[in-house]
């Protein structure tokens, strides 16, 4: 499982923005593993919240933000408006 978390004002940036912390994290995991090539699938990540000790339910945005590569779940922050973490399986 791989993550990337971000904020923004609104919640399409926070998407954008945790999307983006995912694929630098991906490219980070490639080069601790040269020469392997591993599929990649959604999976609903747990939050990974900046000022809070957890997320509760009452929090999220709904609906979470998932295509066959990346699940992205969302909050509202507590600096920021919204909060959100991408996530992914990598399989090899």
């Amino acid at each position: 499982m791989v993550t990337g978390t971000d904020d923004g004002v609104v919640q399409d940036a926070a998407v954008e923005g945790a999307r983006e912390a995912l694929e630098d994290a991906i490219v980070d995991w490639r080069r601790q593993h040269p020469g392997v090539h591993p599929s990649r699938t959604a999976k609903r990540p747990g939050p990974n919240p900046y000022w809070r000790d957890t997320v509760t339910p009452d929090l999220y945005f709904k609906p979470d933000v998932v295509d066959s590569q990346t699940y992205t779940v969302c909050w509202r922050g507590v600096v920021s408006p919204v909060v959100c973490t991408a996530g992914a399986r990598l399989c090899y």
